[in-house]
């Protein structure tokens, strides 16, 4: 039997044909918390996963350099992601924080950890440690409990460091199962707060 996680993903509706017909594709960007991977809000802390895939559509809709909204119509999708088919790290879990910790602490004895610092970001270095960690321990899931800002948090500039979700990153498409992709969800914004 297959063990099968349902994820949430929220989007701008003109995506959704698109995701429907050839899947999720994989964004490298190396702002991402967990690393390369397609991102989905799974059950866990906070609010529903849909909800917050929700809130996620919304709030990425906003350029702040242009000031306004760059998409007007949000879908949120659900699809079923194979666990069975992935190397997993549960970062909710003690035995994922320590290998990760463990994994840090030996770069930190073995690497000049400069090329792990930046001035940008205080998460680009676990972007660093998460891609070495997945690719020395083929790793293409990763699961951790995190504080992100919606639209009513950015609006009041609110940081965090206690979880307000739960996240899943899928460093492979083929993971998830294609035929399951739904939308769930569509709406219009008309204001993020």
């Amino acid at each position: 039997m297959t063990d099968v996680m349902k994820g949430y993903h929220g989007t701008d509706n003109s995506n959704v044909n698109s995701i429907k017909n050839n899947n999720f594709k994989k964004r490298e960007d190396n702002n991402h918390w967990l690393g390369n991977g397609l991102y989905f809000f799974i059950d866990g802390v906070g609010e529903s996963p849909d909800i917050n895939a929700e809130k996620w559509a919304i709030a990425e809709s906003w350029n702040n350099q242009l000031h306004c909204y760059t998409y007007n119509v949000y879908s949120v999708l659900s699809c079923d992601i194979m666990l069975n088919k992935g190397n997993i790290l549960n970062l909710t879990q003690v035995s994922g924080l320590n290998l990760f910790n463990k994994f840090r602490e030996k770069l930190i004895n073995e690497t000049d950890m400069h090329e792990l610092k930046t001035d940008y970001s205080n998460y680009r270095s676990d972007f660093k440690l998460l891609e070495l960690l997945k690719d020395k321990f083929n790793i293409n899931i990763v699961i951790v409990h995190v504080y992100i800002k919606f639209a009513k948090q950015r609006i009041v500039r609110l940081n965090s460091r206690i979880p307000n979700c739960t996240i899943l990153s899928v460093s492979n498409n083929t993971i998830i199962d294609k035929t399951s992709i739904k939308e769930v969800k569509r709406g219009v914004i008309e204001d993020a707060t």
